[in-house]
């Protein structure tokens, strides 16, 4: 197995885009709107997507609607999380979310990133293409089987809000 890391910013575009928008409709209700979009070419697709929402500890109720995927509030993580099992490139897909706390609200709470975890197979994000590999190997029983598997998966990648 062969694992890499790119550290330049530079050589790579990022593989989703998150587009959001937070509005605080009173002192007891939020609402996230948030654009999710592929930017990896249309025949590669994304799995095990899973977003993260955060959400304040004072959490009533959480609804949300999508056309793709499934969102539920977790307490335990604090946050809404969006799972969406296959999300092909060159797509986008809204998620509406609102949230209502307790009359204590808010007001203190610091807005943590929202979060982003996926694969894509058969993709580099870097574009890093392996072009010749060459077994040394002695014994003669030895079978070079000649398959490689490309793979991009998420990091560290956040969204302020």
């Amino acid at each position: 197995m062969m694992t890499y890391r790119v550290s330049n910013n530079n050589n790579f575009t990022l593989p989703f885009k998150i587009m959001c928008i937070y509005n605080e409709l009173s002192p007891t209700k939020i609402n996230y709107q948030i654009k999710l979009k592929s930017i990896f070419d249309a025949q590669f697709f994304a799995q095990s997507v899973v977003l993260t929402i955060p959400t304040p500890k004072n959490v009533l109720n959480a609804n949300s609607s999508s056309p793709k995927g499934k969102a539920k509030y977790e307490p335990d993580k604090k946050a809404v999380m969006w799972r969406i099992k296959k999300f092909n490139g060159q797509t986008e897909v809204l998620i509406s979310t609102d949230i209502e706390v307790s009359s204590d609200g808010y007001a203190n709470w610091i807005k943590p990133p929202l979060s982003l975890e996926f694969t894509v197979p058969m993709t580099t994000a870097s574009g890093l293409k392996v072009l010749s590999l060459r077994v040394m190997e002695k014994s003669e029983d030895y079978k070079v089987t000649k398959w490689i598997k490309y793979l991009t998966k998420s990091g560290d990648y956040f969204q302020r809000v």
